[in-house]
């Protein structure tokens, strides 16, 4: 007997033995491991032991006594007790073995007690014993494990081969193209169908023949050494590619486009080559008919490209015309869209609005247009595009504008409808009316003025004359009395009335029968100056300052009579400021041939009904005002060519802009 076996009882050694030694028959399995653990804890004795196969962490219970349903087959760590954690009952006690196979750990085997003694060193003597034969069956049945799975494996690499095989050999085959595999050196291996089928032979009269000794080739010698040559130009690792003819089984010409392509394997040198020629009889049959289409078709394109020619040549000058007539006439022209957005606008309407080119491009047109005008503009045009009702589309008709600076001046505006594409699109044309109202206001002031005229007559052969004589009997009179009567100042009021009265018919005669101007060269601001002399030697005028400031220019003026406006406008201006204050007198030469003159005061200012009446004649808010100041100055502005405006708002003051011409001579009475 072994000494290390020496201390243990014979029976039970016995027993050990037997278990170690049993045959493993071939049928091994978790059953046997079941039947083999049940004899150890038996032998022991163990109330539970458990038998786990692996040398990972992600060990599997091959077998187990006395633990919970389910423990077999499920993964546990391989590195640590696991029959504590799935043994069914607390443990007294536990016994652990390492199983290997050649110093090479397959798994572990782990008993435990629930009740009684701790296990003994003859109990881990007799556990050892036995535990080569677990090791033992746990190795082969990992083995037979990764056989079965090696077996499995390899079936299915040699099922995807085949498929791959079986789909090549149909793809080949069913292309419709020649394509065949070479050795480096020419000769056939392999050939698909289309190409036997185009001689109608079979594979064993071409395989492992040089390329150029098959039927496809044998009919044309020439062919044949190309054939040759791209064969060896191939086999040197070049491609090669020419156009070569086939005769087909039933004596047709076949025009292929030949390609032959070196296959290299690894690093070796070229091993095989890959010949494939692709039928191209019916599009070179294609191309020789659509070489006839297409010199058919360049004729006709030729003659066509004169025909377009002289017709772009006609729309170019047709277009030519139409610009030069649209970009040249005096009115202005504005496309806009359905929405009202403006697409296109000529220079005048540019010049007419004061903007820029391209800056109205994608605005609202209502963009040109003052309140409340602009803000209906859009529903006007909803509703005539929903309702088809029409105020302003196919009807001229007069409005009012509004130019980029918000200055508003009085246009025509006619609107036509037309499409382009399928869309509506609007037409506006319009004319600026700023010099047409003007000659109106001239024609009706000039009759009004021809009948005041009439009236003044009347006025200075009926009205002076008595009054002068009134006026030298009251003088007389006066002279009678006292100098601190009561009576003498009644008297000097009279008096008073009379020259009011008569300063009233001076002013009428001038405003209805003014004396030709008389043009000569004289300074402006040279005169405004002169003017504020005479007018701050009024009393009334006394406490008010006159500024003069700007560019002085030498104009086509009449003096007294721009002179007699000026006294007019700076009088004016000194009354509104109520004697104290400071009136500016500014000039300034502009780029476009004008002078502008402005008075402008720090007075009150007027209402927007009152500035409206400014200019009318005889409209005046003072107590002793004929209401002709404005009216005369407006006229004198008038007969030099130039243009008279008056701008004044409540606690604003008032601005009045002379704008005179500067290089133009007036001719008299013009």
């Amino acid at each position: 007997m072994t000494p290390q076996f020496a201390h243990l009882d014979p029976s039970r050694l016995a027993a050990a033995v037997g278990l170690a030694a049993g045959a493993v028959p071939a049928e091994s399995d978790h059953l046997l491991c079941d039947a083999l653990l049940r004899g150890l804890c038996a032998l022991v004795p163990a109330s539970h032991g458990l038998l786990v196969a692996g040398d990972t962490s992600d060990s599997i219970v091959h077998a187990a006594v006395g633990c919970a349903p389910g423990t077999v087959g499920r993964t546990v760590d391989g590195h640590a007790s696991a029959l504590a954690r799935l043994a069914a009952q607390p443990l007294c006690d536990a016994l652990s073995v390492r199983l290997s196979v050649r110093d090479h750990r397959v798994g572990m085997l782990e008993l435990g007690r629930v009740t009684g003694a701790a296990f003994s060193a003859d109990d881990r003597t007799v556990v050892e014993l036995v535990s080569s034969r677990f090791a033992l069956l746990v190795e082969r049945h990992r083995l037979q494990r990764a056989e079965a799975d090696a077996r499995a494996m390899a079936a299915g690499v040699l099922e995807s081969l085949r498929i791959k095989d079986e789909r090549l050999e149909a793809m080949v085959d069913g292309a419709f193209a020649f394509i065949a595999l070479l050795t480096s050196d020419g000769r056939l291996l392999e050939v698909n169908r289309s190409a036997l089928e185009l001689a109608a032979i079979g594979k064993a009269q071409v395989v492992d023949r040089f390329f150029w000794d098959t039927p496809w080739w044998t009919h044309d010698d020439p062919q044949r050494e190309r054939l040759r040559a791209a064969v060896a130009s191939a086999a040197a690792g070049q491609p090669a590619a020419f156009e070569a003819t086939h005769v087909a089984a039933d004596g047709r010409a076949v025009v292929v486009d030949f390609t032959l392509r070196p296959v290299r394997v690894g690093d070796r040198p070229v091993a095989y080559l890959v010949a494939e020629g692709r039928d191209t009889t019916a599009r070179t049959q294609t191309q020789a008919r659509l070489a006839q289409s297409r010199d058919a078709l360049a004729a006709r394109a030729s003659l066509q490209s004169e025909q377009l020619a002289v017709a772009a040549q006609s729309l170019l000058e047709v277009r030519a015309l139409h610009s030069a007539v649209v970009e040249t006439i005096v009115d202005g022209v504005v496309l806009i869209d359905h929405r009202g957005r403006i697409e296109w606008t000529n220079d005048a309407a540019l010049r007419m609005f004061g903007y820029a080119p391209g800056a109205l491009i994608g605005r609202n047109v209502s963009t040109l247009m003052p309140e409340p005008d602009a803000a209906h503009h859009d529903g006007y045009l909803a509703r005539y595009l929903t309702t088809g009702e029409r105020k302003i589309i196919g009807i001229g008709r007069d409005v009012r504008g509004r130019r980029q600076d918000g200055t508003e001046f009085p246009l025509y505006l006619a609107v036509g409808e037309t499409r382009v594409n399928g869309a509506r699109k609007f037409t506006g044309i319009v004319r600026d009316l700023t010099g047409t109202k003007r000659l109106e206001q001239l024609l009706q002031e000039r009759q009004t003025l021809a009948r005041i005229g009439e009236l003044a007559a009347v006025v200075a052969h009926e009205v002076r004359n008595p009054l002068a004589a009134i006026r030298g009997v009251v003088e007389v009179i006066q002279t009678r009395f006292p100098a601190d009567s009561s009576d003498r100042k009644v008297l000097g009021d009279l008096l008073v009335r009379v020259d009011s009265l008569n300063h009233l018919v001076s002013d009428l005669l001038v405003y209805a029968r003014p004396a030709p101007p008389v043009f000569q060269r004289a300074s402006v601001l040279a005169l405004a100056r002169d003017t504020v002399a005479l007018v701050a030697n009024d009393r009334g005028a006394s406490s008010v300052q006159f500024d003069v400031s700007g560019d002085d220019v030498e104009l086509w003026l009449d003096p007294a009579q721009m002179g007699r406006a000026l006294l007019n406008l700076l009088t004016n201006a000194a009354q509104a400021m109520r004697d104290t204050g400071v009136v500016h007198i500014t000039g300034e030469r502009h780029d476009e041939g004008r002078y502008r003159l402005v008075v402008a005061d720090g007075g009150p200012g007027m209402p927007g009904e009152i500035a409206e009446r400014c200019l009318d004649p005889f409209f005046t808010t003072k107590t002793r005002g004929t209401g002709l100041g404005l009216p005369i100055a407006k006229r004198v502005v008038d007969e030099h060519g130039g243009t008279f405006a008056v701008v004044s708002a409540p606690g604003a003051g008032t601005r009045v802009t002379i704008d005179l011409p500067v290089d133009h001579r007036p001719g008299a009475g013009e």
